[in-house]
């Protein structure tokens, strides 16, 4: 399981930006910096934005941004398909830890 996952599902939250160590988590800033997938190197800028424009806003703006040809800055062939956005920020284990974890 991704360190990211397990440490929210520990914590029982769905991002780190609910998170008290958001955005100084020690963690965090090496996943950013130290990870080979390039597209993880912006995630603290999206999780705080994220807070500050709430979910609809979040993804207003990429929308916004992919119209004007800025996002997404994506290395790889294919780019990401914007109706998987929402999907992606819903967290698998949004709800509290059941008795079977």
């Amino acid at each position: 399981m991704c360190g990211i996952i397990k440490c929210c599902k520990n914590q029982e939250i769905s991002r780190c930006n609910e998170c008290n160590d958001f955005p100084d988590c020690e963690f965090l800033q090496k996943f950013t910096t130290w990870d080979s997938f390039v597209t993880h190197a912006p995630c603290i800028d999206n999780l705080k934005n994220l807070t500050e424009l709430g979910e609809e806003g979040f993804i207003n703006n990429i929308k916004e941004r992919v119209e004007k040809g800025e996002f997404p800055p994506n290395p790889r062939p294919g780019g990401m398909k914007l109706e998987n956005i929402k999907s992606m920020m819903r967290s698998p284990h949004k709800s509290k830890k059941s008795k079977s974890d």
